[in-house]
């Protein structure tokens, strides 16, 4: 599972880059990453840490979704 970790740089960097960009196609890259770091946590390194801190920025990432727009300028 040598890719697994390559495959959630990708996701994270896309994030950062069209969230800079100020696209809301980054909050999707967002959740994305936390879920390939998260199963990255569970399968690869067996670490609880990694796994709950992913399921926490999962959640922040939906939430910058949901609200995009929504806030003062």
């Amino acid at each position: 599972m040598g890719w697994i970790d390559w495959l959630g740089m990708i996701f994270t960097f896309s994030s950062s880059y069209f969230l800079s960009k100020k696209m809301k196609v980054g909050w999707i890259f967002y959740v994305l990453s936390s879920l390939v770091w998260g199963a990255y946590g569970i399968w690869v390194v067996h670490s609880n840490a990694i796994v709950i801190m992913n399921v926490v920025l999962m959640f922040n990432g939906v939430r910058g979704f949901r609200n995009w727009g929504t806030g003062p300028s």
